[in-house]
């Protein structure tokens, strides 16, 4: 799978350069004072004069407001910290003369913080923002209220992402601005997929790229295509997720987005990887290498340098990987990208590992400690370098870096925890300020009916209705909390009793099988040992009259033939009994021989070819765990033979370390899982499976097949 895997957003994060498309493009800031010129002004020509000019000055302010809004957004979307810092500190320096200014501030300040991950600075921020939406600029009140929902869709509080994203997008009507619009309905179909409501996520994506068609906005049609494989990849449909990001990527093309054709092709190489191998991601990463649009944004063309490196290492081409990542290396390198350089190399040191050269791994692995600036890349850092010097004998370094590793994870942990802490104050902080607003507004028109005139007893009303409402919050919050204290205790208890009956469920089960292993072992083996050898017998003797039935009459001679034949047919049905029961085949060479023999015996040519592959069965399995995948491969062609109608059927067993797999498909008719209900067929292969704590998948539609999958642990 690739390094990345699936992005599981739309482009949307990468697409904060594109928010502002609607307004004119500037390469400059351009800062002006006209303060001192409008006095000048106002005194020359009077009132009237004056009303005109501050009019204009109000609307350039304005416009000059939108045009660094724009900067703001393109740096941010390249990553340039330094110029972001340099327009904030700029935009600090003028925030004083105008409210607006001082909005406009706050807003870039949480759309950073929002950006580097620092969600609950960026609602802090946000949240301190007040403001009268009819003395703004339009585009900061939308501005505003979509980074509110996007900080809250960060957080997982759902519920209030949508409500301010509906704000948001009310107010893009009102502008009556068309991309605005789409932008929020996208955000939108994102939270409804985060939230688990995939069929909304799903109508809302197809609602935006119906629009996005309207439009002729190819950015906006791949934003809707990678929602909508998305939502198919949650819901594990692999190939229509495949089809949505390859038209996403072909929407990014027209749009001249490199961004956006980069999130559409990782996610596409990665459900690729899945369906058909690392070679087919690593086909479409190589006809994406020298893409124009690609070339055109250095850092894209790493990120996808270093995706194409990690199929390379999945498929053991750690020579070719490594010269992906030196060029990946150097174009971050080239753009200072300190966060790039340090991933990458801490890759290139696992590759170099892989290729034993030891030094080399080490060396990269302490230069990706040195420059990395995130906590997590730094102790994964000094994790590998543990391992590698205590492969290589320096343990005294090896416990060195240990330490420091287990040091960082100590503060990512604590960091997670005051992140979790913090959430959990926001919450409690929205529920308190909405019940409060709403009971001093209640208060106060209660006291303004009772008597407007009487503003001290107003007042004193007001005083005790908050007072009453504190005492009330933490009352509340008390009782929730012990609350909370039981029904969590409630909760752990139910999981150790359920934890209990699973226990002995699968000991029952476990108990089952052996059972009836053994009683066909004994029933197998009197048959054959018993029942056969008596056969054998008096096939023998029969043999030894042949001689004389020449003198028998000639019916009597028709009738020992037939006896003669009915006996071999004895012989056979006994031997074929012994075999299904205890599969001797399976006891002697192994669960890859018994499975071809099962093979000859089910295929009928012309009629019923069957496939076999194994890999990885160098080694025996445990006697009962080759039993067990014996009789679930036995019990799933049964199956085909008897309801599929299939022409060809292929089975592919596979051991990989800790893991064995088995895969049965066919084409005959299939059938719909979700409708048809396990009969004793597929209810003994998932009892047998789960008795080794294995799954079963079952992937079949109507005339399209039927594939099934079985999983099991395996202990080393």
């Amino acid at each position: 799978m690739a390094l990345f895997g699936v992005t599981l957003g739309t482009g949307s994060g990468m697409a904060e350069k594109n928010e502002k498309e609607q307004f004119r493009s500037r390469n400059s800031l351009i800062h002006t004072n006209a303060d001192w010129p409008l006095l000048t002004i106002i005194l020359r020509t009077g009132i009237l004069g004056a009303c005109f000019v501050v009019t204009c000055t109000v609307t350039a302010q304005r416009d000059r407001f939108e045009l660094v809004y724009d900067r703001a957004s393109a740096l941010l979307s390249t990553a340039d910290r330094i110029g972001l810092q340099g327009v904030l500190d700029s935009l600090q320096a003028d925030a004083g003369l105008d409210p607006e200014g001082r909005l406009l501030l706050k807003l870039l300040q949480a759309r950073a913080s929002r950006y580097h991950g620092r969600y609950h600075e960026a609602y802090r921020a946000l949240d301190s923002i007040q403001f009268d939406t009819g003395a703004v600029s339009p585009m900061l009140t939308y501005s505003l209220f979509a980074q509110k929902a996007k900080v809250y869709k960060a957080m997982e509080q759902y519920d209030e992402a949508r409500r301010h994203g509906r704000i948001a997008q009310r107010v893009a009507s009102r502008l009556h601005n068309k991309a605005y619009e789409s932008n929020m309905l996208v955000l939108l179909a994102e939270i409804d997929m985060h939230d688990g409501a995939y069929p909304e996520a799903l109508s809302s994506f197809n609602h935006a790229l119906s629009q996005a068609e309207s439009q002729n906005d190819a950015i906006l049609k791949c934003q809707a295509h990678l929602g909508i494989g998305n939502v198919y990849y949650h819901q594990e449909r692999d190939s229509l997720a495949l089809a949505s990001y390859r038209m996403a990527m072909a929407s990014a093309e027209n749009g001249g987005s490199p961004g956006h054709l980069l999130d559409a092709s990782i996610n596409a190489g990665a459900v690729l990887a899945y369906l058909e191998g690392p070679d087919a991601s690593i086909a479409l990463y190589d006809s994406l290498i020298y893409n124009p649009i690609l070339m055109q944004d250095v850092g894209t063309r790493a990120g996808l340098l270093t995706n194409l490196a990690s199929f390379h290492t999945d498929l053991g081409h750690h020579g070719t990987a490594l010269g992906i990542l030196h060029e990946a290396l150097e174009l971050y390198r080239n753009l200072e990208d300190t966060i790039g350089e340090a991933e990458t190399r801490l890759f290139l040191a696992s590759v170099l590992w892989e290729m034993g050269k030891s030094k080399d791994a080490i060396t990269e692995g302490l230069l990706a400690e040195k420059i990395a600036v995130a906590l997590s890349v730094r102790s994964e850092a000094n994790a590998k370098l543990a391992e590698y010097f205590f492969e290589t004998g320096a343990y005294e370094e090896a416990h060195k870096r240990l330490n420091a590793h287990l040091h960082l994870k100590d503060s990512l942990m604590r960091m997670r925890f005051d992140d979790r802490l913090a959430y959990g104050e926001v919450r409690y902080e929205t529920e308190r300020k909405e019940r409060r607003i709403a009971e001093q507004d209640q208060a106060l028109a209660l006291a303004g009916a009772e008597n407007r005139r009487k503003s001290s007893q107003r007042n004193v009303l007001i005083g005790a209705t908050a007072l009453l409402a504190l005492i009330a919050v933490l009352l509340y919050r008390s009782m929730r909390t012990r609350k909370r204290l039981a029904d969590k205790e409630m909760e752990l208890q139910a999981q150790r009793v359920n934890e209990l009956l699973n226990e002995q469920e699968m000991k029952s089960i476990n108990a089952m099988l052996e059972g009836q292993e053994k009683e066909r072992d004994r029933v197998a083996k009197d048959l054959h040992d018993r029942l056969g050898s008596m056969l054998s017998a008096i096939k023998w003797q029969l043999g030894e009259l042949e001689e004389d039935v020449s003198e028998v009459k000639s019916g009597q001679v028709a009738q020992y033939k037939k006896v003669t034949t009915m006996l071999d047919e004895a012989v056979g049905e006994v031997r074929r009994i012994s075999h299904d029961l205890v599969a001797a085949t399976l006891s002697r060479f192994g669960l890859a021989k018994a499975l071809e023999d099962l093979r000859d015996t089910v295929q009928v040519s012309g009629r019923l070819n069957v496939e076999l592959r194994h890999h990885g069965l160098d080694k025996r399995l445990e006697r009962s765990m080759e039993i067990m995948l014996y009789r679930i491969v036995q019990e799933l062609l049964s199956n085909v033979l008897k309801h599929a109608n299939a022409h060809n059927v292929s089975i592919d067993l596979t051991r990989m370390p800790g893991l064995v797999s088995v895969i049965v498909n066919d084409d005959g008719i299939g059938f719909d899982p979700n409708v048809a209900k396990d009969g004793m067929g597929l209810g003994n292969v998932r009892t047998r499976a789960s008795a080794f704590g294995g799954s079963v998948h079952i992937d079949s539609r109507s005339g399209k097949g039927t594939t099934v999958s079985v999983e099991c642990p395996v202990v080393e």
